[in-house]
């Protein structure tokens, strides 16, 4: 009985902490598709807020680079590409506001 109450213990322990890892894994994709979605309506944003977005960008570059997802090569192209544009759209905003 000692050893049934045990076994299934610990398999529950194992099971959560399976699912935590997944959850974490799974926590930059969040981000990526909240700072690429920004792309949309970029130019309706202050130079602040993209200059956030930028920086958020390169940060969850270095994330992505350090996990150990398959399809990563794809995801860090894209995310490139967004911060790129977000950039580009930063500094068109600060060039108008210059004016």
């Amino acid at each position: 009985m000692k050893n049934t109450f045990f076994i299934l213990t610990l398999l529950s322990l194992l099971l959560g902490s399976a699912n935590l890892l997944t959850a974490a894994g799974d926590d930059w994709r969040n981000d990526f598709d909240r700072i690429c979605a920004n792309t949309a309506n970029a130019g309706k944003l202050s130079s602040e807020e993209l200059s956030k977005l930028v920086d958020e960008s390169d940060r969850l570059l270095k994330v992505i680079e350090a996990s150990n997802e398959h399809d990563k090569k794809v995801y860090l192209i894209r995310l490139k590409k967004c911060r790129n544009f977000l950039e580009f759209m930063r500094n068109v905003s600060e060039k108008s506001g210059e004016k």
